[in-house]
């Protein structure tokens, strides 16, 4: 009798990790993964998230967070970001005198340069042991490693992005949060992509102020700017490591 009901209870599991792990279909015709973490055949191996965090789908937008923080907030500025010692302003030109290390508490040229597996990683506090930001160089394995076509996937706009292996996961083009006196604060939604890394900005001309991101959109395939102010509030699509 137990034999049968272990048999039974394998049988439902094995529907159900079925159902979780059906494909979606985007206007292009290219068939998304929407497992846990899809594999697309990258030299890294490193597993991609098929959504983004805050989201359950791969077309949803999932939350907007500010780079190193877990939390999102109704107004993404200088003056409410939570490494800031207090001398960064939301105009961002009051203090080109003052340094790096004034202006940052931890997050700094001269400090720890990665958000990747500390207590600021949301990825890791979020969704747990495995999970983790990308980094920059995993960023750029994906941009130029995989193919990008831009569509629709139930009706948002965004990027199927095939690996080499042909598997494909979705990025829709969330916008970006960021504060601005004359609009609001959601910019460029459905039509760029803002995706944060875990990496720090080492150009000494940006002291720090700004973190490694990935941004694309359908108008701008090739750029060289890949990079934001650490108060704006962009999009996080975790990578999983096996352990």
């Amino acid at each position: 009798m137990n034999k049968t009901i272990n048999i039974l209870f394998c049988l439902l599991l094995a529907l159900n990790s079925g159902a979780m792990a059906q494909s979606l279909v985007a206007d292009n015709g290219i068939t998304v993964e929407t497992s846990e973490y899809v594999d697309l055949g990258l030299e890294s191996n490193t597993l991609w998230a098929s959504c983004n965090i805050g989201a359950q789908r791969p077309e949803q937008c999932g939350g907007y967070y500010a780079w190193g923080e877990l939390t999102q907030k109704r107004t993404y500025r200088w003056t409410n970001y939570f490494d800031n010692t207090g001398l960064l302003t939301d105009d961002d030109e009051a203090n080109d005198n003052c340094s790096t290390i004034e202006k940052f508490n931890r997050y700094r040229l001269n400090g720890t340069l990665s958000i990747i597996n500390t207590p600021e990683d949301i990825a890791r506090i979020a969704w747990g042991k495995g999970w983790q930001m990308p980094s920059a160089k995993q960023l750029n394995e994906l941009l130029f490693n995989c193919e990008w076509k831009w569509t629709q996937l139930n009706g948002m706009n965004g990027f199927t992005v095939t690996g080499p292996n042909k598997k494909s996961i979705f990025m829709p083009a969330a916008g970006c949060c960021y504060y601005s006196p004359d609009s609001d604060e959601l910019h460029n939604y459905g039509e760029t992509c803002f995706y944060w890394s875990g990496d720090l900005d080492q150009r000494e001309s940006f002291e720090g102020e700004r973190a490694l991101c990935l941004i694309y959109s359908k108008d701008y395939p090739k750029f060289d700017d890949r990079d934001g102010n650490r108060s704006d509030g962009k999009s996080i699509r975790p990578v999983y490591v096996k352990y």
